[in-house]
């Protein structure tokens, strides 16, 4: 329910001006004292406005509520006049973050407390109705809170009115009618606020409402001032507020020279106690005092210009004594001093800025026109500039390699003079530290370190790096090529901890990527030079290659053209076994002090990074070969060498992987693909020209084969041939011969009649194992064959009356084809039976050798053979020239063929006088 009461209407007028004071105010907004104008009205018309609705309502529930969202008007409102009190008197500067916390400390404790006063009665207590006339009003007892808030206010009011007083009497003429408008509509609401609470009965059934009714009328005397005086678009600042608030420093002086007074801005400057300023004389500041005087005078336009230490920081100052006098009598001087530093440091920048860019400029004009020779002496040249620009002890120009595992001191300058190229070879580099200077330049993309003895503990190397150079600070910046960084520029002080401004690490970054681009075209013009070196060399390779029809000298050329090509310290050739493909072979190596070791050295498939290569037909570049889980160390170990990278690319041949290439320890940096396809490239041609020398040598060792076949079917069949005729052509002439001659004649004639049978048994044998490309093998039964042997042979053993030892208990396994071992066995001990002692003594035995295979031999007691005998023993149609020889030498050949064919390799040993031991070796019993 609702009531309507005169007090009702005079609140909603008062509510009414405020608002529109407010946003009159709010309009205004880019004034000073408008913003906290605008708020004060509108926590004015928050209050009227609870006030309002606080008469209007008839029941408690409700006016208590109303009351409760009047106090946060009314308690704010206080808030808000000394905030625009002390804007307008111009005392921003104690409305600090802190000042206005304790500002509003006690109004939001009040305001909480009103929301809870059922809970501890700390606002009000007492709560009723009153009936006054034909209306209801709220009426209360003060709570012990209320009264304590309401004191302080009255505290504030009273300050905040001094203020506006005190403004008012030291404004200006012009500026008292503004002050004493915001005054006058000041006092009327804070005056009836304090008056209220001193005990003023204003004869009114709803005291509380004066204060509102207070804010109605300073309404109109406000609108008055911002109509007539305009209080709010100009404030009242006193010449001694604007003396006090310059920025240029004001000493007062009098007639004896004394500091009679001086702003905030010159006791800044000072940094000293006002009491040890003011009534000393001047000189004791400022001891050139009298000749700055002396030099204003003379100055055109009066000033002096001089620095003076403020703090850790030096200032310049612009000067100007002004006097000021009385009359025509000097009452004293004013000393105005403006800060000139930043001026004076833009103008040091802009001829900072000036030299900087010509320096820059020369630097790069000069680099435009450098030769490829000429790139050290520039760079050396435009680390001195840049040293000396900077104040520097000492600049270096550190290369990294492609890796970024190694950096070298390819460039230095200290304040010595340059360091020639063999000094910089001896010195020490970063190279340990590198992982930690990577990581600062990839973090910041710079390195800056003020104080070495400062670098963190992840640092150790470069710390030690440093304290043994003498360096005290430095600051680096790195290299970029296509994106990657190539090194770094490094700048130091050897004598002092340097702090490197940004325009030093702009100016290093800049001459940083001169450097960079101009080493860059010199590498790719060196890149170029070598490519175009290295391509003449191919195609002389490739065509020299293709050329030739020597597999060794084919080899040796190839070795020695991918040495020069991809400038590594050694490379060799691994084919496989063309009969046995069971293993790859060192044919060829070109390694210093190693090759003669690595020659005919075996690889088993997959074994060590050629092995794998040679299996799965696949180019390996491992430039850390260690590390590589295929490599395997028993080739270094053997020979002695160390292999740190390497490259493998297979040899291809219609198809088919016929080897290896092999190339090591690359002598600068790391392998690359570039290197490997060329080494592919390369190796494709060779394979060609290995393959082509394989033919040749096949072909030329077919027609010796065929010469010596057909020599011996010319020869060694010509006499028993001629043997049989003769004595057949003697049955056919002498019918009458005994019966002992007859037996005689064709004895002779079955004999030889053998020997051509064996020969072309022998023959056929040959031919045959030759042509087969496959034979199934199976685990043999060696005890068996060499009994099937020995009785073959008996008649050849009692002949020769020969004693046949068998020196094993236990024969080893090993697979092959019974009947072509059974053939050799027949050879070897044929052999030893033909050129043993007299009599023969035979031994028959077998081993396992450590690479696992079988090795079985036959030892005789004959006289021996010559080293160049035994060279020639396995070769096709040979036969030693000793009288005892016999036979047509087919055996040994035979022997070899079947061996290798089977997977494995045959061998003699001998001495002369002390008999000949002959062996064969098989492969092991495989794991099925």
């Amino acid at each position: 329910m609702l009531q309507h009461t005169p007090y009702t209407f005079a609140a909603l007028a008062s509510t009414i001006i405020m608002a529109a004071l407010a946003l009159l105010a709010w309009r205004r907004r880019q004034v000073p004292a408008a913003l906290p104008f605008a708020l004060l009205m509108a926590c004015a018309a928050l209050w009227s406005a609870g006030y309002t609705v606080e008469l209007s309502m008839t029941t408690l529930p409700a006016k208590v509520f109303a009351a409760k969202v009047k106090f946060i008007g009314a308690e704010t409102v206080w808030v808000a006049w000394l905030v625009f009190v002390l804007v307008y008197t111009g005392r921003e500067s104690w409305l600090t973050r802190r000042s206005l916390a304790l500002l509003l400390a006690a109004p939001a404790a009040t305001l909480a407390l009103v929301w809870t006063n059922e809970a501890h009665g700390l606002i009000w207590r007492d709560l009723r109705l009153s009936i006054g006339g034909d209306y209801t009003v709220l009426l209360s007892t003060l709570g012990a809170w209320q009264r304590i808030y309401n004191n302080l206010v009255q505290i504030l009011i009273g300050g905040s009115l001094v203020l506006l007083v005190r403004a008012w009497m030291r404004a200006p003429r012009t500026q008292r009618g503004q002050v004493a408008a915001a005054l006058a509509g000041g006092f009327v609401p804070m005056g009836i606020y304090v008056l209220n609470h001193l005990g003023v009965d204003w004869g009114l059934p709803e005291p509380g409402l004066t204060p509102p009714l207070g804010f109605a009328v300073a309404g109109v005397i406000w609108s008055w001032g911002l109509s007539r005086f305009r209080f709010l678009d100009i404030a009242p600042v006193s010449y001694s507020a604007v003396i006090e608030s310059m920025s240029d420093a004001v000493i007062v002086l009098n007639v004896q020279d004394r500091v009679i007074d001086l702003n905030a801005a010159a006791r800044r400057i000072l940094d000293r106690p006002v009491c040890e300023v003011i009534g000393f004389p001047v000189t004791r500041l400022y001891p050139d005092y009298y000749d700055w005087v002396a030099r204003g005078q003379a100055a055109p336009n009066g000033a002096v210009e001089f620095a003076r230490r403020i703090g850790d920081a030096q200032h310049d100052f612009d000067l100007r004594i002004l006097p000021f006098c009385r009359g025509v009598l000097l009452s004293g001087r004013l000393l105005v001093l403006r800060d000139i530093t930043e001026r004076q440091q833009n103008e040091r920048a802009l001829q900072y800025r000036i030299v900087f860019e010509e320096l820059i400029t020369n630097i790069s004009t000069k680099f435009l026109d450098l030769e490829a020779d000429e790139i050290d002496t520039g760079i050396d040249q435009a680390l001195q500039t840049v040293g000396e620009f900077v104040g520097a002890d000492r600049c270096s120009v550190f290369q990294f390699d492609e890796n970024l595992t190694e950096a070298r001191l390819t460039h230095a300058w200290h304040i010595g003079g340059t360091l020639s190229r063999n000094r910089l070879a001896k010195s020490a580099n970063i190279t340990p530290s590198l992982p930690w200077w990577l990581e600062q330049l990839s973090r910041r993309g710079e390195v800056q370190v003020m104080h070495v003895e400062k670098l963190p503990p992840q640092a150790r190397a470069s710390y030690n790096y440093f304290q043994a150079h003498g360096i005290r600070s430095f600051a680096a910046v790195p290299l970029y090529t296509r994106g990657a960084v190539m090194g770094l520029l490094n700048v130091e002080s050897v004598y002092d901890d340097k702090e490197w401004p940004a325009d030093n690490i702009t100016l290093f970054k800049i001459v940083g990527e001169i450097f960079a681009s101009t080493l860059a075209r010199r590498k790719a013009e060196a890149t170029l030079q070598k490519r175009n070196r290295d391509l003449a060399l191919f195609n002389r390779a490739g065509q020299a290659l293709t050329a030739m029809l020597d597999l060794q000298e084919v080899l040796e050329l190839l070795l020695d053209s991918i040495i020069q090509l991809i400038n590594a310290a050694g490379s060799s050739v691994w084919l496989w076994d063309e009969d046995r493909r069971d293993s790859l072979v060192c044919k060829a190596a070109v390694h210093k002090g190693v090759d003669e070791t690595l020659v005919n050295m075996r690889l088993q498939p997959g074994q060590g990074i050629a092995g794998w290569v040679g299996q799965q037909g696949e180019s390996v570049i491992a430039n850390a070969a260690r590390s590589d889980e295929r490599f395997t160390a028993s080739v270094d170990d053997e020979t002695g060498f160390q292999t740190k990278s390497l490259l493998a690319v297979p040899l291809w041949i219609r198809g088919e992987i016929i080897g290896v290439l092999e190339v090591v320890n690359k002598r600068n940096g790391s392998f690359s693909e570039a290197e490997r396809e060329l080494t592919e490239t390369l190796a494709a041609s060779a394979a060609i020209a290995i393959d082509n020398a394989r033919l040749i040598e096949s072909l030329r060792l077919r027609n010796e084969e065929l010469d010596a076949f057909a020599h011996s079917v010319a020869h060694d069949l010509k006499n028993p041939l001629s043997v049989i005729v003769g004595h057949a052509t003697m049955l056919n002439s002498f019918p009458d011969m005994s019966e002992d001659e007859r037996r005689e004649h064709i004895t002779e004639i079955a004999h030889s009649g053998g020997r051509m049978h064996n020969i072309i048994e022998e023959l056929l044998l040959l031919s045959s194992v030759r042509k087969l490309d496959e034979i199934d093998t199976y685990i043999l039964d060696m005890p068996g064959i060499i009994a099937q042997v020995q009785k073959r042979l008996t008649n050849m053993i009692d002949e020769y009356q020969a004693e046949i030892i068998v020196a094993v208990d236990e024969w080893p396994l090993a697979e092959g084809y019974a009947p072509w071992v059974e053939e050799v066995w027949v050879n070897y001990l044929s052999n030893a039976l033909k050129y043993g002692g007299a009599p023969p003594r035979v031994e028959l035995g077998a081993e396992v050798e450590p690479d696992g295979m079988a090795r079985f031999w036959v030892r005789d007691n004959g006289e021996g053979l010559s080293e160049e005998a035994q060279a020639r023993l396995f070769t096709p149609f040979t036969r030693l020239n000793q009288v005892s020889a016999k036979g047509h030498g087919l055996g040994l050949s035979i022997v070899k063929r079947i061996v290798e064919k089977l997977g494995g390799r045959v061998t003699v040993q001998s001495e002369i006088g002390k008999g000949s031991v002959f062996s064969f070796t098989l492969p092991p019993e495989k794991d099925y």
